[in-house]
C-alpha cells in the first residue's frame, strides 16, 4: 500500500481514536462517579439502562450507519437519497421504540423512570448516527472528533455539576441526555458547513426507500446481534444474579473497553478504503497483518500487566469494596487481542459486501454463547460471566475466521 494511504489512514485512525476517547472517556468517568458516590446497584442500574438505550440505538439505525457510510465512501455524492431514507427510519423506529420503554420500564429495572426519561436520548442519537456515519463515510473525521469532544465536555460538566448538587442516577441521566442533544445541533451545523450542499431532507422515490431498506435489513440484523452478544454479560447477570453484580461487571469492562479504543479505530479509518476496493494485493494482506499482529502482541502485554495490577487499578479508580471487579479485570483483560482477530475479519468481510455471511456467523455464534453465559453464570456467579465473555469472543474468532475461508475461497489473509 502506498505510503502516501497509509499516512492518510493513520492520520484518519487518530482522528477517531480521539474522538471515541473523548466519549468513551465521559462515559468511563460517569460511571467512576456513580461508583463512588452513588454505590454498586447504581451503577448496575446505569449499565443496565445505557444497554437498553443502545441497543435500542442499534436496532432504530436499521443498519443505515454502516449503508451510509459504504454508499458515501463509494460514490462521494452528497445528494445521495439514501441519506434521507437513513434518518427517516431512524426517527421513526426511535420514537416506536422510546413508546415501548415507556410501558415496559417496570418490568425491566427498578429504576424504570431514569430508563423511561434516559430513552428520549434516542432522538438525539438518531441525528448523532446518521452525522457521524455520513462524517466518516467522506472522511472527515477531524470534524468528528471536534463534534465528540463537544458532546464530551457538555455531557461532563452537567455530570459533575449533578454529582456536586444533587446526585441521583435520574439527574445523572437527564444531564447526559442534554449534553448529547447539545452536542448534536453543533454536531449539525459542523456537518453542513464542510458539506454545504448535503441534502438530508430530501422525498425519496417508493424504489429508493424500498432498496434501501433491503440494504439495511441484513445489517441492522448484524449490528444487533453483536450488540447484544457484547451487552449479554450485563444481561445475563440482571436475571440470574443482580443489579450489584451488574455494577462490578461494568466497573472491569470499562477499563478493557478503554483499551479497545485504538484497534477500533483503526479498522474505523480503514473502513471507506476497504468499500472503494474489491481487492487487495499481496503486500497490501500482509501489511493490514502486520499491524494486527503488532496490535495483539501489544494487547498481550497490557492483559499481562492488568493481571499483575488489577488490584491497585481498581483500588485507585473506585476505591474500597469493589474486590469482585478486581478478579473479572484480569480475566476480561486476555479477552482484547482476541476481540481485535474478530474485528480483523468482520470489518473487511462487511465493507466488502459479505453481511448475510457475517451474520450467519454471528447468529450462530449468539445462539451458542446465550446457553454458554447462563450456565456459567449460574454456576459460577460474576466469575463465569468473566471467562464466558473471554469464550464466546474465541467461538467468534473462529466461526468468521471459517467465514473468510468460504466467502475469498481459502484466499490467503
Amino acid at each position: 500500500m502506498p505510503i502516501s494511504l497509509w499516512q492518510h489512514i493513520s492520520t484518519n485512525t487518530l482522528w477517531l481514536l480521539l474522538a471515541r476517547i473523548s466519549g468513551q472517556g465521559v462515559l468511563f468517568l460517569v460511571g467512576v462517579l456513580i461508583a463512588r458516590f452513588l454505590g454498586p446497584q447504581a451503577l448496575g442500574q446505569y449499565a443496565l439502562i445505557t444497554t437498553i438505550v443502545a441497543v435500542g440505538n442499534i436496532a432504530t439505525s436499521f443498519g443505515m450507519d454502516t449503508h451510509l457510510m459504504r454508499v458515501a465512501g463509494q460514490t462521494r455524492a452528497t445528494n445521495a437519497p439514501e441519506y434521507s431514507v437513513g434518518l427517516y427510519i431512524q426517527l421513526l423506529l426511535s420514537a416506536l421504540y422510546i413508546c415501548v420503554i415507556w410501558l415496559f420500564a417496570d418490568r425491566w429495572t427498578d429504576a424504570a423512570w431514569a430508563l423511561r426519561w434516559f430513552s428520549l436520548t434516542l432522538i438525539p442519537l438518531g441525528f448523532a448516527t446518521i452525522y457521524s456515519a455520513l462524517l466518516r463515510g467522506f472522511e472527515r473525521m477531524d470534524v468528528l472528533l471536534r463534534y465528540q469532544v463537544v458532546t464530551a465536555v457538555a455531557q461532563l460538566i452537567g455530570t459533575l455539576g449533578v454529582i456536586i448538587l444533587q446526585p441521583t442516577l435520574l439527574n445523572v441521566l437527564l444531564v447526559l441526555g442534554i449534553g448529547q442533544t447539545l452536542g448534536v445541533v453543533y454536531g449539525g451545523w459542523q456537518l453542513y458547513r464542510v458539506l454545504p450542499t448535503l441534502q438530508l431532507w430530501q422525498r425519496p422515490t417508493s424504489t429508493v426507500f424500498k432498496s434501501t431498506l433491503n440494504s439495511g435489513l441484513l445489517l441492522v440484523l448484524l449490528m444487533v446481534i453483536v450488540t447484544l452478544s457484547q451487552r449479554l454479560g450485563t444481561l445475563t447477570l440482571a436475571y440470574v444474579v443482580d443489579e450489584t453484580a451488574v455494577g462490578y461487571l461494568n466497573a472491569a469492562s470499562r477499563l478493557t473497553e478503554g483499551i479497545r479504543l485504538l484497534p477500533i479505530a483503526l479498522f474505523g479509518a480503514l473502513f471507506p478504503v476497504l468499500a472503494q476496493s474489491q481487492t487487495a494485493s499481496a503486500a497490501q494482506r500482509q501489511q493490514v497483518n502486520r499491524l494486527v499482529l503488532a496490535l495483539c502482541s501489544g494487547l498481550v502485554g497490557i492483559a499481562l500487566c492488568l493481571h499483575w495490577a488489577a488490584e491497585p487499578i481498581v483500588q485507585l479508580l473506585y476505591g474500597q469494596g469493589w474486590e469482585p471487579s478486581t478478579t473479572v479485570l484480569k480475566i476480561l483483560g486476555w479477552n482484547l487481542a482476541i476481540t481485535v482477530v474478530v474485528q480483523r475479519f468482520s470489518v473487511t468481510l462487511i465493507a466488502r459486501g459479505f453481511d448475510k455471511a457475517v451474520v450467519v456467523a454471528s447468529l450462530l455464534q449468539l445462539l451458542l454463547a446465550v446457553p454458554l453465559f447462563y450456565g456459567l453464570t449460574a454456576a459460577y456467579g460474576l466469575v463465569g460471566t468473566a471467562w464466558a465473555t473471554v469464550i464466546s469472543s474465541v467461538l467468534n474468532a473462529l466461526l468468521l475466521w471459517q467465514t473468510w475461508r468460504y466467502c475469498f475461497q481459502r484466499t490467503p489473509l
